[in-house]
């Protein structure tokens, strides 16, 4: 008997020694640098690193750190993998909504059954690169210096849009600083009647579109102003595209005309 025990020990420390299964994964976000209200990809690349199959591979939820803030719109995609082959790999995505400035990255791990033990895998927690959430757009235009009426140069430089806006054959293009556009408050309390006003100037005349979003990217409102020139008002009540009142937190205005757009943000308070 006690000959059959040790036969048997031998024959199991053989097998768990020639197989096993094990998860190896790598974390990216990307692009590096985004502006608040653009979208930030997110990867997870799984690969199965031992030699026996892992059954339905899985990625946990990821963590956000940092500074910043960013909301999951979608993923993961796929949300699992039936099987992975020894030296097979599998690729997870996420699609996050950059929501505050600030420094984010990304943590998670992946995990599935070892098919030869029937034992749970798992790969540890791995953190993403870092991606720059910014309050204005990301610049890719040449800057071009701000003459003021008196044409006397001011150092802030402000970058123009190289596509060609909407406009009348009589309209010319005005040079916009991100003071031009203004809220009457940082923050409105909806149950006093509130609402929020938002002054504004664009560069050309033609259609300006007036956005309302919320932290993962949902729009509550959406309007198209035939922009005359001058200056301009937009209002939001606080309320959804339904017509209910959203809730209390943070949310996001936008006003853009071509690639020209302005970003602010304004607290609902209940």
């Amino acid at each position: 008997m006690k000959k059959i025990s040790v036969l048997i020990i031998v024959f199991l420390f053989a097998v768990s020694a020639s197989s096993f299964a094990g998860l190896g994964i790598e974390i990216n976000a990307h692009p590096s640098d985004v502006s608040v209200g653009e979208n930030i990809t997110v990867t997870m690349y799984v690969v199965n690193t031992g030699n026996t199959k892992v059954d339905y591979v899985t990625p946990s939820g990821l963590m956000i750190m940092g500074n910043g803030y960013a909301s999951p719109m979608n993923g993961p995609v796929p949300y699992n993998v039936p099987e992975l082959q020894p030296g097979y790999s599998v690729t997870f995505t996420w699609i996050y909504f950059a929501g505050m400035a600030g420094s984010v990255a990304f943590s998670g791990a992946a995990g599935g059954t070892d098919t030869g033990t029937a034992l749970q895998v798992n790969s540890g927690d791995v953190i993403s690169n870092y991606v720059n959430i910014l309050d204005l757009p990301v610049a890719t235009e040449t800057a071009t210096p701000i003459l003021m009426p008196t044409d006397t140069p001011v150092n802030t430089p402000i970058i123009m849009p190289t596509d060609t806006p909407e406009v009348t054959p009589t309209s010319t293009p005005e040079i916009i600083r991100d003071e031009d556009v203004y809220t009457n408050k940082n923050y409105i309390e909806p149950a006093k009647g509130d609402k929020l006003i938002v002054t504004f100037k664009a560069p050309m005349q033609g259609k300006v579109y007036f956005k309302i979003f919320n932290l993962s990217g949902e729009i509550l409102k959406a309007e198209e102003i035939n922009y005359a020139g001058g200056t301009a008002q937009a209002d939001w009540d606080a309320k959804n595209t339904a017509g209910n009142t959203v809730g209390k937190g943070i949310y996001f205005i936008m006003i853009k005309q071509g690639k020209w757009q302005v970003m602010k943000k304004v607290v609902i308070l209940k």
